[in-house]
């Protein structure tokens, strides 16, 4: 389920208009990764990532997949925050349904409804937040075994410690609670 959202970002980009897509000359998936990672990268800190902040950084890497085409690369770049952040439904969660079997009886079925990132406002204007589906997601992406969210919020948790970043440590222990909670 975590992996459909950047699924459909690439069966729809051809419909928004960027004609390098379909020739295959922009690698969506490794964009959108790239884009969680900058989220990622500056969460807790005291500038945090903006829109502009991450849609440079896909920018760039645009650039270097297809150099010929600069006119396309903020399409792009728009492109892939968009799908992250579910802009064609208002930025709603994505919402599966899915079928749980435990009883042999009769299948019940659950649904899942998660975020990948979020804008927050802040004092200094908005910013971007990875959800632990997110970091879930991006950690499985870089072929690290990750059994469930708490262990990624773990992850981020350990590098903001090891950053001395204490007050988003906080944060992020706080919000480990709740998802243990929630789990």
């Amino acid at each position: 389920m975590l992996t459909d959202p950047i699924s459909r970002l690439v069966r729809n980009a051809a419909h928004a208009g960027i004609a390098g897509v379909d020739e295959g000359r922009y690698d969506l998936r490794r964009l959108a990764l790239a884009a969680i990672d900058v989220v990622v990268g500056q969460m807790g800190f005291a500038r945090e990532a903006t829109l502009d902040d991450v849609l440079d950084a896909l920018a760039r890497l645009c650039a270097r997949m297809h150099p010929d085409a600069p006119h396309e690369w903020p399409l792009v770049a728009q492109t892939v925050l968009k799908g992250l952040l579910n802009d064609a439904n208002d930025g709603r969660r994505f919402t599966y349904r899915f079928a749980d079997l435990s009883d042999p009886e009769t299948a019940r079925w659950e649904p899942y409804s998660f975020r990948l990132l979020s804008l927050r406002d802040t004092e200094f204007g908005p910013v971007l937040v990875a959800s632990d589906q997110a970091i879930t997601l991006f950690l499985h992406g870089l072929d690290v075994d990750l059994e469930d969210a708490d262990r990624a919020l773990a992850h981020v948790l350990q590098r903001q410690l090891e950053d001395r970043r204490f007050d988003a440590a906080a944060r992020t222990a706080a919000q480990a609670e709740r998802t243990s909670v929630g789990l």
